[in-house]
């Protein structure tokens, strides 16, 4: 008969120990990321005093707390515990370590920069009658930001561009404006992409406001044979043409 173990459970914890001893050293962090944006990666291993390990980049750089910049850490160095990276273009970059205890990597996907909508050229300037209303603001679709982006949009309006102020409703890809206008107004569209936070906004467009109208007159009319005269009173003052 063969022997039976009278304590499974001790072999089970010195077999599982045995393997996370010599288990292979990890990266972890993002696998998403921007162009130009300062990421945290983290490496575990269970490292000897005497380990040495090496981290190279590809589609990016380290960077360190002197802000100098590196594509790879020095070759046979000590273990690092985390390293800073910023990413360079879209595309794709990965980091790969190197050491006795084993190999890792990771890869990563570098989406482009948030990019807001662009204002169409038939709406970006237009002119428009005192006390009218504008034509739909037109504004393409937002892109970027993210590897799955997600977009909150918000219109805002300015009589100087400077100061910015949300309109109250206006939260769709164009914009639809219902009040008659009385002024020049500039309006752009400002995206939040949610997955990241970065915000991102619109080229401009203007509406411009003709002049009120003149306060309105009374016109007398009167006939004098074949002369005809208009007497056009302005308030208080009173102007006579012939004609």
């Amino acid at each position: 008969m063969k022997n039976k173990l009278k304590h499974p459970q001790i072999f089970f914890f010195l077999l599982i120990t045995h393997v996370t001893v010599f288990s292979q050293p990890t990266i972890s962090g993002p696998t998403c990321a921007v162009p130009g944006v300062v990421y945290h990666y983290t490496i575990k291993g269970n490292w000897k005093a005497s380990s040495t390990m090496q981290v190279c980049i590809t589609g990016g750089i380290f960077r360190s707390k002197d802000t100098s910049m590196y594509s790879c850490t020095p070759q046979e160095g000590a273990p690092l515990s985390s390293l800073l990276v910023v990413w360079n273009n879209p595309g794709s970059g990965s980091l790969t370590l190197s050491s006795a205890l084993g190999n890792s990597s990771l890869n990563v996907t570098i989406a482009s920069l948030l990019q807001a909508g662009t204002i169409d050229s038939s709406s970006k300037k237009q002119v428009i009658g005192y006390d009218s209303v504008p034509l739909t603001i037109v504004c393409s679709p937002d892109s970027g930001g993210s590897c799955s982006p997600a977009y909150a949009d918000q219109w805002q309006q300015s009589s100087d561009m400077v100061s910015w102020k949300d309109i109250q409703g206006a939260t769709s890809g164009n914009l639809s404006i219902s009040s008659p206008l009385t002024q020049a107004t500039f309006y752009r569209r400002k995206v939040t992409e949610k997955t990241s936070g970065t915000i991102a906004y619109s080229d401009i467009a203007f509406v411009d406001v003709g002049p009120p109208p003149p306060t309105s007159f009374q016109s007398y009319y009167y006939h004098f044979g074949i002369e005809k005269f208009e007497i056009a009173f302005y308030k208080r003052e009173s102007k006579i043409k012939t004609f």
